[in-house]
């Protein structure tokens, strides 16, 4: 169904030339060959082929050609293809919004994108090939390694949720997957790892379940304080300040208020961890000498933030530490612009820095507390004002009960007596006045 063209012929024979000038050259009795030549279809198309040629003497000493030709069309057809399709794959690999790693069965890296890199904050893959994965601990403590295990032999794509710690401390949050590549016979060769940088969405995800949080306490806390019983204060109070220090992670809150007057403070509330030992006994009657960070921010209606007690270079920072307190943050309770105590919450078993949200939950907080300190106060006044008022209505009627008694008696003896006035002998003016005391006498008696 072909014949060659011209072109082809032209090749051909330069070949043949070619290959008896290098048989001559070497001395050889024979040579192959593989070339690719075009030859011309029938139906007027360009065919591409490779020659298979053989050139050798025969017995004769003759130089004779032996030679085939197949059509490679289809061969070239899969390599354009298969380059087109590396080309596609290194574009996605290199432009990837993911990081992608490629690791033998070993876990030595053989190829990562740069976009790994950028989440690594390595500036080359070599750092990456620098050591075996296994031999990474950080991989082995945060599951990277188990989950590699498994899908090298299970042959099974594994997801990944994870953590990374980098070299400059901070932590980073990973998703992703592991994928088994080049099996042969069932056994993997390589592991395709796709991993995303999840620190931010987290951190929203965090912030979002915070928010929530924030506002089912704040809710729960200010339904609890409205219609509060001065009866259940105390038992409110303390559980209100387990709640609040179990959504910022406190391990002790203390309520403290302030005596001007005697320049000292005195704990009235206290919550701390049930593995701790309580404070409040030690803390009631607190010279405020020791307190002078304390009491300047408190002054400005501040609160005082110290997230790391051992940096802190303060005149309390002694004491703080013998209490074993790594974190410790005081907001204050501000009454018509004056301090009237504050609300301090420690941090012992770990550091804490309190977030924004955190510390908007401990002011809103301390405003319910101070809301609720006039409430109590408004009502005590209102009591004493009851009981001063039963007070002076029940001596009102015991003065009346006294004058009623003390009225009586002598009205009896002007009644009985002008009673015998008028059975006498008297004028006309007599018996008129002696029946006006009687009347009257009468009157007054009821």
């Amino acid at each position: 169904d072909e014949s060659f063209s011209a072109k082809s012929l032209a090749v051909l024979h330069r070949l043949i030339a070619d290959n008896a000038q290098l048989m001559f050259f070497h001395n050889s009795k024979t040579i192959y060959s593989i070339d690719q030549v075009e030859h011309l279809h029938k139906n007027g198309s360009i065919v591409r082929c490779e020659v298979s040629s053989h050139l050798y003497f025969n017995e004769r000493g003759e130089t004779e050609l032996i030679g085939s030709s197949r059509s490679i069309e289809d061969r070239l057809l899969l390599e354009r293809e298969k380059q087109s399709n590396e080309v596609k794959y290194r574009l996605l690999f290199e432009n990837s919004p993911f990081g992608i790693m490629i690791a033998n069965a070993e876990g030595e890296v053989l190829e990562s994108n740069a976009k790994l890199l950028n989440i690594f904050k390595s500036s080359t893959i070599e750092h990456l090939k620098h050591e075996n994965l296994f031999n990474n601990k950080l991989l082995q403590d945060n599951g990277y390694k188990k989950a590699f295990e498994q899908c090298v032999s299970n042959n099974k794509t594994i997801p990944l949720s994870s953590y990374y710690v980098l070299k400059n401390g901070r932590t980073i949050y990973l998703s992703g997957y592991l994928i088994p590549l080049d099996v042969n016979d069932g056994v993997v060769e390589s592991v395709y790892t796709i991993l995303e940088d999840v620190t931010h969405r987290r951190k929203v995800e965090e912030d979002l379940a915070l928010h929530t949080n924030l506002q089912r306490v704040l809710m729960k806390i200010a339904s609890e304080y409205i219609n509060l019983d001065i009866a259940q204060m105390n038992e409110n109070i303390n559980r209100s300040l387990g709640e609040l220090s179990d959504f910022i992670d406190a391990d002790r809150a203390l309520i403290f208020e302030y005596n001007w007057e005697e320049n000292h403070c005195v704990c009235t509330y206290e919550w701390c961890d049930g593995s701790l030992e309580p404070q409040m006994p030690n803390l009631q009657h607190v010279p405020l000498d020791t307190m002078q960070e304390w009491i300047v921010a408190h002054h400005k209606g501040e609160m005082l933030d110290i997230p790391y007690v051992e940096k802190f270079d303060g005149r309390s920072k002694d004491e703080l530490l013998s209490k074993s307190v790594k974190s410790i943050i005081s907001v204050p309770l501000m009454k018509e612009r004056k301090c009237i105590g504050f609300i301090s919450f420690d941090s012992i078993k770990k550091q804490h820095t309190y977030s924004e949200l955190e510390k908007s939950l401990i002011h809103v907080f301390g405003q319910i507390l101070v809301n609720l300190s006039l409430r109590l106060d408004l009502e005590r006044r209102l009591i004493d004002e009851k009981e001063k008022a039963e007070t002076a209505n029940k001596s009102k009627s015991q003065f009346l009960a006294n004058m009623s008694h003390e009225l009586r008696t002598p009205l009896n003896g002007v009644i009985g007596f002008s009673n015998l006035l008028i059975q006498t002998e008297m004028n006309n003016v007599q018996k008129q006045y002696t029946n006006a005391i009687n009347t009257c006498a009468n009157n007054l008696y009821g």
